[in-house]
C-alpha cells in the first residue's frame, strides 16, 4: 500500500512539474489570415448573416459582385402591405446602382428591389437611391398580394440587392435593412383576415416574427480558408480558433471517416498536418486538442513554436 501511495504521489508531482514547466514556456504569435472581405447583414426583421471572402470571382471587366437576398416563408399567409424604411451600406466598399438591380416587368426593365413581388405577379415596388450608401423603398398592394411561400413550400425571395465590390480587401463591412411595417393575411381563415400588425419605430412586433420565417442569404456563399492556407489550430478554416477546431482533431484521433469510409483529412499533406499539430510534437493526439482548449480558455494567448 505504501509503495502504491508513493508511486501515486510521484506521478502527481511529475504532472505538477510538467504543468508548471508548460506555463513557463514563452509563446510566440502565429500569423492569422483574416478574410479579405467579410459581409455582415443586419436587420430588425430578417435577421443577420455573415459571409467571408478570401477571393472574389471577377467578370470579364474585372468586377466582382455580391447579392443579398431577404427571404420570407409563412405557409398559409400572404403579404398584404409592407414598407422598407432604408437599406444602408458603406459606399466606399460597396456600390449599388440601378443598373445592377433591374428587373423585367412586362416589357419594361425597372429598378426594383422587390423581386418577390415581381415573381408573384403582385405588382412592382417603388425604389429610390436617396444618398450614397442608402436606398429606400416601399410596396403596398392589397388587391393582388404576394404569397409568402411558393406552391412547393419554398420561401419567396422578398427583396434582392446586388452590389458591386469596390474594395475587395476592406475587412468587415455591414449592410443593414430596416423595415417600417409588414402586414400578413392568413389564408386559413374564412374570410381571410389580416391579423398581424405593422412594425413601427424599429420595435419588433413579436406576433409577426412568431408567424413567419424571415432570414437573409448572401451570394456567392462565404468561403472557408483553404486548409493549406489556414493558421495553426484553425482546422476548419473559418478564421476562428474555437471548440469546433478541437472537435475536428478529436474526429481525426478517433479515426472518423466520411460517408464513403475515407479519412476526413489527408494527414500525409504536410500543410494539413502542420495545422493540426498544434502542440508541435509531430503527433496528432489529445495534446493538440488540449492546446486549443487552453487557447479558448485564455490560459495561453498564442501557441508555442
Amino acid at each position: 500500500m505504501k509503495k502504491l501511495f508513493k508511486k501515486s504521489l510521484a506521478a502527481l508531482l511529475t504532472v505538477a512539474v510538467l504543468c508548471a514547466a508548460m506555463a513557463a514556456v514563452p509563446f510566440v504569435a502565429s500569423a492569422k489570415t483574416q478574410p479579405a472581405l467579410r459581409i455582415v447583414t443586419t436587420s430588425n426583421i430578417f435577421g443577420s448573416a455573415k459571409a467571408n471572402y478570401y477571393t472574389l470571382e471577377e467578370d470579364d471587366n474585372g468586377d466582382s459582385f455580391i447579392t443579398v437576398k431577404y427571404m420570407l416563408y409563412a405557409e398559409g399567409s400572404r403579404v398584404v402591405n409592407c414598407d422598407i424604411d432604408e437599406i444602408t451600406w458603406d459606399p466606399a466598399v460597396l456600390e449599388m446602382k440601378k443598373e445592377y438591380n433591374m428587373v423585367k416587368i412586362g416589357r419594361t426593365n425597372m429598378f426594383n428591389l422587390f423581386s418577390g413581388s415581381v415573381e408573384q405577379m403582385a405588382g412592382a415596388g417603388m425604389t429610390n437611391i436617396t444618398a450614397p450608401g442608402r436606398v429606400i423603398g416601399n410596396f403596398t398592394n392589397i388587391s393582388s398580394p404576394m404569397y409568402a411561400y411558393y406552391a412547393d413550400n419554398t420561401p419567396v425571395t422578398f427583396i434582392t440587392v446586388r452590389f458591386k465590390v469596390l474594395d475587395k480587401n476592406a475587412g468587415e463591412t455591414v449592410i443593414n435593412c430596416r423595415m417600417e411595417s409588414i402586414g400578413m393575411c392568413n389564408e386559413n381563415t374564412d374570410p381571410p383576415l389580416v391579423e398581424y400588425g405593422p412594425i413601427r419605430n424599429q420595435i419588433i412586433n413579436q406576433e409577426v416574427l412568431d408567424s413567419i420565417t424571415a432570414y437573409t442569404v448572401i451570394e456567392p456563399e462565404g468561403q472557408t480558408l483553404p486548409i493549406g492556407e489556414s493558421e495553426r489550430g484553425d482546422v476548419n478554416g473559418d478564421s476562428d480558433i474555437d471548440i469546433n477546431d478541437a472537435t475536428e482533431i478529436q474526429k481525426v484521433i478517433t479515426e472518423f471517416t466520411d460517408a464513403d469510409g475515407n479519412p476526413l483529412y489527408d494527414l500525409e499533406d504536410p500543410k494539413v498536418f502542420d495545422i493540426m499539430d498544434v502542440y508541435r510534437d509531430g503527433i496528432i493526439n489529445i495534446r493538440d486538442v488540449t492546446e486549443i482548449q487552453r487557447f479558448i480558455a485564455e490560459f495561453i494567448s498564442e501557441f508555442m513554436e
